[in-house]
């Protein structure tokens, strides 16, 4: 790892909204990085709270944090303020019921200057409850996977060369903005999963397991990976995740599809055998 100096900036995006009581926790652990070259920019999309005073007691105390409020418009609206602020050659965002843990950027940074040719990386993570209690770890797949299912997680790490290519969220698909994001990195850049290491706890809650949340985000991850496949094939692997549209296949064109869903597990596995 380089020296203090040497070290690239890392902007962390910190999107919040009426979170003033759980934002402490996730900005003490963005500032207590091994990694410590490093920016902590809150986006405050039109809290009605205490978030702008929490925010303001911790720039008193460092000069890494920064704010930016805005009007409310939602998550991806205020990834892509807090990017266009950001100074750092390495990028990620947070939320701010989640945290990373100490080594978490330092893991990243390292290699992504181990690997010049590599744009992203992303790291397993922990599942917690809201009290901080480990539910289980959640080992991640290899990016081979990716138009199948979001194997990147919440805790990821990209040059700003993926950012100044790729651009905003996409303010059409909340619930899936990352995962879009993600598929269109893939066309463009090099991603590599780190394995083994667990260096983030994301947090779960009842509110983000509601029947009707888990719907839009079916539904707007069915949106992402149509609007990212690249061919026929893709098409049809994600709408195979469609059980109404299986029914209407013929025996043909589900054998067919098997075939391609075959191919693309033993190209994940292959992938997964090379990179460990």
């Amino acid at each position: 790892m380089l020296d203090e100096a040497q070290q690239p900036l890392v902007s962390i995006v910190l999107p919040t909204y009426n979170r003033a009581e759980r934002l402490p926790r996730a900005l003490r652990h963005c500032l207590q990085q091994t990694y410590s070259h490093l920016e902590v920019i809150v986006v405050d999309d039109g809290s009605k709270d205490d978030t702008p005073q929490v925010v303001a007691q911790f720039q008193k105390e460092d000069a890494r944090v920064r704010y930016v409020r805005q009007d409310n418009q939602g998550l991806p609206a205020a990834l892509n303020t807090g990017f266009r602020e950001s100074r750092g050659e390495y990028l990620t965002w947070t939320s701010d019921d989640n945290w990373y843990h100490a080594e978490a950027i330092a893991i990243m940074a390292r290699a992504l200057e181990q690997r010049p040719t590599v744009s992203f990386v992303y790291c397993d993570y922990k599942a917690v409850d809201g009290a901080g209690n480990l539910l289980r770890p959640v080992p991640l797949a290899e990016p081979e996977v990716l138009m199948r299912e979001n194997c990147v997680g919440a805790c990821f790490l990209y040059r700003r060369r993926v950012y100044e290519q790729i651009g905003d969220y996409d303010c059409n698909l909340f619930l899936a903005e990352d995962y879009d994001y993600w598929l269109r990195v893939r066309q463009h850049f090099q991603m590599v999963h780190i394995p083994d290491v667990c260096p983030y706890s994301y947090g779960w809650h009842e509110d983000s397991l509601t029947e009707r949340r888990l719907a839009g985000v079916a539904s707007m991850t069915l949106r992402a990976r149509l609007k990212n496949a690249a061919n026929w094939q893709e098409k049809l692997v994600a709408l195979a995740q469609i059980r109404p549209f299986l029914r209407i296949l013929g025996r043909p064109l589900k054998k067919r599809l098997q075939t391609l869903l075959h191919r693309e597990n033993l190209g994940a596995n292959s992938a997964g055998d090379k990179a460990s």
